[in-house]
Protein backbone atom coordinates (compact mmCIF):
# COMPACT_ATOMS: atom_id res chain seq x y z
CA UNK A 1 0.00 0.00 0.00
CA UNK A 2 2.95 2.31 0.65
CA UNK A 3 4.22 1.93 -2.54
CA UNK A 4 0.99 2.66 -4.07
CA UNK A 5 0.62 5.96 -2.39
CA UNK A 6 4.14 6.85 -3.18
CA UNK A 7 4.07 8.55 -6.80
CA UNK A 8 7.22 11.25 -8.02
CA UNK A 9 5.60 14.17 -10.48
CA UNK A 10 8.12 16.33 -12.30
CA UNK A 11 7.50 19.50 -12.93
CA UNK A 12 9.19 20.04 -16.09
CA UNK A 13 9.59 17.73 -18.90
CA UNK A 14 12.97 15.82 -19.26
CA UNK A 15 15.14 13.24 -19.03
CA UNK A 16 16.71 11.44 -16.01
CA UNK A 17 20.17 12.73 -15.14
CA UNK A 18 21.00 10.37 -12.25
CA UNK A 19 19.38 7.84 -10.18
CA UNK A 20 21.04 8.53 -6.19
CA UNK A 21 19.23 5.44 -4.35
CA UNK A 22 19.65 1.80 -5.28
CA UNK A 23 16.22 -1.09 -4.95
CA UNK A 24 15.90 -1.93 -1.24
CA UNK A 25 18.25 1.13 0.42
CA UNK A 26 15.99 3.29 2.97
CA UNK A 27 14.68 6.72 2.11
CA UNK A 28 13.85 9.10 4.68
CA UNK A 29 10.79 11.86 3.75
CA UNK A 30 12.30 15.00 2.27
CA UNK A 31 15.39 13.03 0.38
CA UNK A 32 16.18 13.48 -3.44
CA UNK A 33 15.88 9.78 -5.12
CA UNK A 34 16.57 10.96 -8.94
CA UNK A 35 17.49 13.88 -10.53
CA UNK A 36 16.29 15.49 -13.83
CA UNK A 37 17.49 17.51 -16.64
CA UNK A 38 14.68 19.90 -17.93
CA UNK A 39 14.71 19.56 -22.04
CA UNK A 40 12.99 23.23 -22.57
CA UNK A 41 15.24 26.46 -21.63
CA UNK A 42 18.37 25.81 -19.91
CA UNK A 43 19.46 28.54 -17.31
CA UNK A 44 23.34 29.90 -16.28
CA UNK A 45 24.57 30.37 -13.12
CA UNK A 46 27.41 32.13 -12.23
CA UNK A 47 28.49 33.94 -9.08
CA UNK A 48 29.40 37.55 -8.79
CA UNK A 49 31.42 39.31 -5.94
CA UNK A 50 30.15 42.06 -3.67
CA UNK A 51 31.61 44.87 -5.19
CA UNK A 52 29.69 44.15 -8.87
CA UNK A 53 26.15 42.65 -6.44
CA UNK A 54 26.34 46.58 -5.11
CA UNK A 55 25.79 47.95 -8.82
CA UNK A 56 23.15 45.61 -9.87
CA UNK A 57 20.72 48.17 -10.72
CA UNK A 58 23.14 49.19 -13.37
CA UNK A 59 23.23 45.60 -15.33
CA UNK A 60 21.38 46.37 -18.77
CA UNK A 61 22.52 43.34 -21.14
CA UNK A 62 23.40 39.73 -20.45
CA UNK A 63 25.03 37.46 -23.07
CA UNK A 64 27.44 34.74 -22.81
CA UNK A 65 29.37 32.14 -25.17
CA UNK A 66 30.49 28.67 -25.35
CA UNK A 67 34.31 27.15 -26.39
CA UNK A 68 32.63 24.28 -28.62
CA UNK A 69 30.46 27.02 -30.82
CA UNK A 70 32.92 29.77 -31.82
CA UNK A 71 31.92 33.19 -32.63
CA UNK A 72 28.37 32.77 -31.50
CA UNK A 73 26.81 34.47 -28.74
CA UNK A 74 23.47 33.69 -26.86
CA UNK A 75 21.27 36.09 -24.94
CA UNK A 76 20.26 35.77 -21.83
CA UNK A 77 17.66 36.78 -19.46
CA UNK A 78 18.06 37.91 -15.68
CA UNK A 79 16.25 34.80 -13.34
CA UNK A 80 17.33 35.86 -9.91
CA UNK A 81 20.48 37.58 -8.20
CA UNK A 82 20.71 35.81 -4.45
CA UNK A 83 20.98 38.96 -1.80
CA UNK A 84 22.83 36.52 0.66
CA UNK A 85 26.32 35.66 -0.53
CA UNK A 86 27.99 32.47 0.03
CA UNK A 87 30.88 31.41 2.18
CA UNK A 88 33.43 33.05 -0.84
CA UNK A 89 31.58 36.19 -0.35
CA UNK A 90 29.97 35.50 -4.00
CA UNK A 91 26.51 36.15 -4.48
CA UNK A 92 24.47 33.57 -6.88
CA UNK A 93 23.05 35.03 -10.34
CA UNK A 94 20.82 32.62 -12.43
CA UNK A 95 20.22 33.88 -15.99
CA UNK A 96 17.57 31.75 -18.39
CA UNK A 97 19.06 31.04 -21.73
CA UNK A 98 15.84 30.66 -24.14
CA UNK A 99 14.91 27.71 -26.07
CA UNK A 100 15.55 27.33 -29.56
CA UNK A 101 18.24 27.87 -32.65
CA UNK A 102 20.52 25.22 -33.65
CA UNK A 103 23.71 25.25 -32.30
CA UNK A 104 22.35 24.57 -29.06
CA UNK A 105 24.43 24.15 -25.54
CA UNK A 106 24.00 21.48 -23.30
CA UNK A 107 23.75 20.96 -19.68
CA UNK A 108 27.30 21.24 -17.48
CA UNK A 109 28.91 23.34 -20.53
CA UNK A 110 31.38 26.23 -19.51
CA UNK A 111 30.11 29.26 -20.49
CA UNK A 112 31.55 33.11 -20.48
CA UNK A 113 29.66 35.04 -19.75
CA UNK A 114 29.39 39.14 -20.13
CA UNK A 115 27.25 41.66 -18.52
CA UNK A 116 26.40 45.06 -19.98
CA UNK A 117 25.58 47.99 -17.71
CA UNK A 118 24.09 51.33 -18.58
CA UNK A 119 26.39 54.34 -17.37
CA UNK A 120 25.09 57.93 -17.18
CA UNK A 121 27.04 60.79 -19.00
CA UNK A 122 29.68 58.03 -20.82
CA UNK A 123 29.92 55.07 -22.78
CA UNK A 124 31.45 51.45 -22.25
CA UNK A 125 33.64 50.02 -24.41
CA UNK A 126 36.16 47.18 -24.58
CA UNK A 127 39.41 48.18 -25.19
CA UNK A 128 42.75 46.10 -25.15
CA UNK A 129 44.44 46.08 -21.44
CA UNK A 130 47.89 47.54 -23.13
CA UNK A 131 46.24 50.38 -24.22
CA UNK A 132 45.71 51.58 -20.78
CA UNK A 133 48.17 54.60 -18.94
CA UNK A 134 47.68 54.98 -15.28
CA UNK A 135 50.27 57.78 -13.82
CA UNK A 136 48.94 57.22 -10.43
CA UNK A 137 46.36 59.82 -10.24
CA UNK A 138 43.89 58.45 -13.05
CA UNK A 139 43.72 55.91 -15.80
CA UNK A 140 43.75 57.06 -19.62
CA UNK A 141 43.81 55.96 -23.18
CA UNK A 142 45.07 57.87 -26.07
CA UNK A 143 42.06 57.75 -29.12
CA UNK A 144 43.36 58.35 -33.01
CA UNK A 145 41.79 61.58 -34.57
CA UNK A 146 41.56 60.83 -38.60
CA UNK A 147 40.53 64.77 -39.24
CA UNK A 148 43.97 66.02 -38.24
CA UNK A 149 46.44 62.49 -37.57
CA UNK A 150 47.00 63.75 -33.63
CA UNK A 151 45.89 61.33 -30.64
CA UNK A 152 43.64 62.86 -27.38
CA UNK A 153 43.66 61.44 -23.87
CA UNK A 154 40.66 60.40 -22.61
CA UNK A 155 40.33 59.26 -18.83
CA UNK A 156 38.44 56.34 -18.51
CA UNK A 157 37.23 54.78 -15.71
CA UNK A 158 37.97 50.73 -15.62
CA UNK A 159 34.46 48.47 -15.28
CA UNK A 160 36.21 45.12 -15.18
CA UNK A 161 39.47 43.28 -16.44
CA UNK A 162 38.56 40.58 -18.76
CA UNK A 163 39.97 36.85 -19.21
CA UNK A 164 41.09 37.57 -22.57
CA UNK A 165 43.87 40.73 -22.01
CA UNK A 166 40.81 42.93 -22.32
CA UNK A 167 39.10 45.27 -20.14
CA UNK A 168 35.68 47.36 -20.01
CA UNK A 169 36.41 51.09 -19.21
CA UNK A 170 33.82 54.05 -18.74
CA UNK A 171 35.06 57.20 -20.63
CA UNK A 172 33.00 60.58 -21.67
CA UNK A 173 33.45 61.08 -25.57
CA UNK A 174 34.67 57.27 -26.05
CA UNK A 175 32.73 55.34 -28.64
CA UNK A 176 32.65 51.73 -30.36
CA UNK A 177 34.72 52.21 -33.12
CA UNK A 178 37.45 54.29 -32.00
CA UNK A 179 40.96 53.55 -33.10
CA UNK A 180 43.00 53.75 -29.57
CA UNK A 181 46.68 53.10 -29.19
CA UNK A 182 47.70 49.85 -27.83
CA UNK A 183 51.07 49.99 -27.81
CA UNK A 184 53.60 52.56 -26.73
CA UNK A 185 51.27 54.42 -24.41
CA UNK A 186 53.98 55.90 -22.25
CA UNK A 187 55.75 57.51 -25.00
CA UNK A 188 53.32 59.63 -27.00
CA UNK A 189 51.38 62.81 -25.60
CA UNK A 190 48.17 64.28 -25.73
CA UNK A 191 47.94 66.06 -29.02
CA UNK A 192 51.11 64.43 -30.71
CA UNK A 193 50.89 64.26 -34.61
CA UNK A 194 51.24 60.36 -35.10
CA UNK A 195 51.26 58.06 -38.17
CA UNK A 196 49.07 54.85 -37.97
CA UNK A 197 51.16 51.66 -39.15
CA UNK A 198 50.43 49.62 -42.73
CA UNK A 199 47.81 46.68 -42.37
CA UNK A 200 49.47 43.79 -42.01
CA UNK A 201 49.05 42.34 -45.82
CA UNK A 202 47.61 38.35 -45.74
CA UNK A 203 50.95 37.01 -47.50
CA UNK A 204 53.14 38.83 -44.67
CA UNK A 205 51.97 35.61 -41.42
CA UNK A 206 53.06 37.43 -38.10
CA UNK A 207 53.89 40.58 -39.06
CA UNK A 208 57.85 40.16 -39.86
CA UNK A 209 58.65 41.88 -43.08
Amino acid sequence: DELAYTKLYAPFDGYMGKRLFESHETVAAGMPVVSMIGSGALEVEINIPAREYVDRNDFKTFSCTFDVFPGKTYDLRLLSINPKANANQLHTMRLLLPAGGVDRPTPGMNAMVTIGRGTEGGTAVVVPGSALLNDGKSTALFVYRSSDSTVRRHDVKVVRLLSDGRCIVEADGLKPGDRVVESGTHHVKDGEKVRLLPDVTPTNVGGLL
